[in-house]
C-alpha cells in the first residue's frame, strides 16, 4: 500500500471512494495543530507536554465524536 492510498483511506468514507468533508477538515485541524505547535517552540522555546498532550486529545476525541455521530450516512459501497 503506497502513501498516497492510505492518506486517501483516511479521508474517504467507509466506500474508499466518496470523500468525507469531515475527515478532510478534521485532517487540516491535525496539520494546523502540529503546525503551531512548532511555531510556538522555534519562536518561545517552552514546550508544555501536559498541556500539548490534553490538547490533542480533546481534538482527537472531537474527529472520532463527529465521525460516530454521521456513520450512518456514510455511503457503503453495496448499493
Amino acid at each position: 500500500m503506497s502513501i498516497w492510498e492510505m492518506f486517501f483511506g483516511a479521508i474517504t468514507a467507509k466506500d474508499n471512494k466518496t470523500i468525507d468533508l469531515g475527515r478532510v477538515l478534521w485532517l487540516q485541524g491535525m496539520l494546523l495543530y502540529f503546525a503551531l505547535t512548532l511555531y510556538d517552540l522555534h519562536k518561545n522555546g517552552d514546550f508544555d507536554a501536559t498541556n500539548w498532550a490534553t490538547g490533542f486529545g480533546i481534538a482527537l476525541a472531537a474527529g472520532g465524536a463527529a465521525l460516530g455521530l454521521k456513520a450512518m450516512t456514510e455511503p457503503t459501497g453495496k448499493e
